[in-house]
């Protein structure tokens, strides 16, 4: 076919009939194919429309499979890095790619080609908007924790709560809400909060989500204990040293573990946990 036919066929056409070739011998079509749709989403007028047709045939889905079934070939992944880093641009396509393990395949790639400079260039620019669009996928799950513990009601009705011009809360929970699950459900929370922390260490925002969240739980929670079974405790202590001068953090990790010395339990495995250092450090600085 060549270049004349695959600048005749629209974007959804082209991504359909690369779905059709997806075997090792179309190598080179491939390649061609991927640098082709690279040019159509950067065309001034025409980007989006093109991005929103690369994502309408499953070409989200056709660039991952590229990257997996020629991982080790540095032509074709090089191009479909650079088709795939101009799709992200399209709104919803980032957490389309994250829900799909996308963020595994990208970097299992790059530590293929880390000494090819291209793909080690173009892959981290990807690497660094799936990880940012993460962290906010992660902060939004942390916010929906927080409510639950916040106004004791299960994960799954979290979402429900308003607040509607500064009047009173208001959320609706469900008479087949089992309350004796409560607890249960609160330790889940946490546990994915902990996972969140530790996923993006690297990201303010997350980790005053997630120790704010620990905060709530040690003042209103059910049973404080949870933060301690799920490595919340491991989890603050990491953030606070990682960002000694940030007061946001500190003042909610002082006040998390001031809350929590108040249960008997909990305050014997604070000091094993390295609680008690972090506290001493924040009161020298």
């Amino acid at each position: 076919m060549g270049n004349l036919g695959m600048k005749l066929k629209s974007a959804e056409a082209l991504v359909g009939q690369m779905h059709l070739k997806m075997n090792i011998d179309e190598k080179y079509w491939m390649s061609e194919a991927c640098d082709e749709l690279a040019v159509r989403v950067q065309r001034w007028g025409f980007a989006s429309s093109n991005r929103r047709a690369i994502i309408r045939g499953s070409g989200l889905e056709m660039f991952l499979e590229i990257v997996k079934l020629w991982e080790k070939d540095e032509i074709v992944i090089r191009s479909a890095f650079r088709a795939l880093l101009n799709t992200l641009a399209e709104p919803g396509s980032i957490e389309h790619l994250l829900e799909m393990g996308g963020r595994q395949i990208i970097d299992q790639a790059m530590q293929l080609h880390k000494e090819e400079p291209q793909i080690k260039g173009v892959g981290t620019k990807i690497m660094y908007a799936l990880l940012g669009k993460g962290a906010y996928v992660a902060m939004k799950d942390v916010k929906r924790v927080s409510k639950a513990i916040q106004y004791t009601v299960p994960l799954s009705v979290a979402d429900t709560i308003h607040v509607e011009e500064g009047k009173r809360k208001r959320f609706v929970v469900e008479d087949t809400d089992d309350p004796n699950d409560m607890e249960l459900g609160q330790k889940k929370g946490v546990m994915r909060v902990v996972a969140s922390m530790k996923k993006f260490s690297h990201d303010l925002v997350v980790q005053e989500g997630g120790i704010e969240a620990f905060m709530l739980l040690a003042r209103k929670g059910l049973n404080p204990r949870v933060i301690v079974e799920a490595e919340g405790i491991e989890a603050l202590v990491a953030s606070m040293t990682g960002y000694p001068k940030n007061y946001r953090i500190q003042w909610r990790g002082l006040s998390t573990i001031t809350d929590l010395c108040a249960h008997l339990a909990v305050c014997s495995e604070l000091g094993k946990r390295g609680a008690v250092n972090v506290v001493m450090n924040a009161y020298e600085r």
